[in-house]
């Protein structure tokens, strides 16, 4: 149980995990910029913080928010790099770095439909660089990697196209149940070894089931906005058995027991 306070950002390496990291690492190897796209909950930093331990490289991650500002963007960047030579900047050492930028869909539009943050990735993805505030003098970047993440939904923001031209498209689908079973199976393991792995599979096929019912039946309405799922919140159900098994000792006909009679102080 010593991972448990990690969980979030352990990755079970099934075979679409295996796939997606395969592709990623080799776009960035290219230094292709990468947009990866899929549902909330999916992995997508998750994915991108493995890329980053799998190259050791530095990580330079920044999320947006409709408040976010270019000048903010730039100044998460800036302040990692360091002067080479007169208008070329480099990471300290020399080292190569990728920046993640998380939740791409979020900036919001101008009067005339330009998103300052996205304008000035899309500089350094046709330049590598940008052009200094202050200075006013152009900021060659180089060793620098990028991967942009974007949640994808029905309601959210379309990326725009001059944005898009420059990234190479990996979208990551939600787990099928069978992936879920082997994903949740997976961080469940020290349990299996006091209560048995067949309590642990009926634990997770029903808590499974139970999500998908779930969503079916709850579907977010003018009244019930609140009514939306995805995998994290399945994923907090397994956190919480571990952190329960963390600091307790106990065996198979207890496990059991709590599931049919709650304890309650």
């Amino acid at each position: 149980f010593k991972d448990v306070n990690n969980y979030c950002d352990t990755i079970v390496p099934t075979p679409e995990v295996i796939s997606l990291m395969y592709v990623i690492q080799t776009l960035s190897n290219q230094n292709f910029p990468i947009l990866l796209a899929g549902p909330s909950g999916s992995g997508k930093t998750s994915i991108a913080k493995k890329l980053v331990e799998n190259l050791k490289v530095l990580s330079v991650k920044c999320v947006l928010t409709a408040q976010t500002t270019s000048t903010q963007l730039r100044a998460v960047v800036d302040t990692k790099i360091e002067r080479k030579r007169k208008g070329i900047y480099c990471f300290p050492k020399g080292q190569k770095a990728i920046l993640y930028v998380d939740d791409a869909h979020m900036p919001a539009k101008e009067k005339y439909g330009a998103q300052p943050p996205l304008e000035v990735l899309r500089q350094l993805f046709e330049d590598q660089g940008w052009y200094d505030v202050t200075g006013g003098f152009f900021k060659k970047i180089i060793g620098l990697s990028s991967i942009i993440g974007c949640t994808t939904s029905s309601n959210q923001m379309i990326l725009p196209e001059r944005f898009m031209h420059h990234l190479t498209l990996v979208s990551i689908p939600e787990n099928s149940d069978d992936a879920f079973k082997t994903i949740f199976n997976h961080l469940l393991n020290p349990i299996s070894k006091i209560v048995g792995t067949e309590v642990v599979g009926n634990v997770v096929d029903a808590t499974i089931n139970l999500y998908r019912t779930i969503c079916q039946e709850f579907k977010p309405t003018p009244l019930h906005s609140h009514y939306v799922f995805g995998p994290r919140d399945l994923s907090k159900i397994f956190q919480g058995i571990l952190l329960l098994f963390k600091n307790a000792n106990t065996n198979e006909s207890a496990f059991k027991s709590n599931l049919q009679k709650p304890q309650t102080s």
